[in-house]
């Protein structure tokens, strides 16, 4: 098969090395003409760029899951606390602390806040404090 005379040059300057121009093809820069120094180099950068890359998304990863945890934590110790809250009658507070169990409800509301207290496995002790602004 003949060539084309017009579209020699083609062949001429696209080759195996890319898109370098021919006097960087005669200078040696191709990617075949790299040294094992070059090589290096390049190889070290790259490695570099991929652990600093590595270490922010840890980093960041790391401080959103803190975050996300003691949020979640705090909700869950709120909604405890809510429940807790809906089961005592607050101004009879003084009354159980004082009179214990000859106060008339005392074991009734004992009896529903362990049930909550062996309902969920995270509380550990249940206690009912009566905060003075003293």
């Amino acid at each position: 098969m003949k060539q084309d005379p017009d579209s020699a040059w083609i062949i001429k300057y696209c080759h195996a090395t890319g898109w370098l121009s021919a006097d960087e093809e005669r200078e040696g820069w191709g990617i075949l003409h790299r040294t094992a120094e070059e090589t290096l180099q390049i190889l070290i950068n790259v490695v570099i760029l991929f652990t600093v890359l590595t270490a922010a998304y840890v980093a960041i990863s790391y401080f959103e899951f803190k975050e996300y945890t003691v949020s979640d934590c705090v909700d869950y110790a709120k909604g405890l606390c809510s429940l807790i809250e809906d089961e005592l009658n607050a101004e009879h507070i003084d009354d159980y602390i004082e009179k214990g169990f000859d106060y008339l409800g005392y074991t009734d509301i004992r009896s529903r806040l362990g049930k909550l207290r062996d309902a969920y496995p995270d509380i550990v002790y249940l206690y009912v404090y009566h905060v003075h602004s003293e």
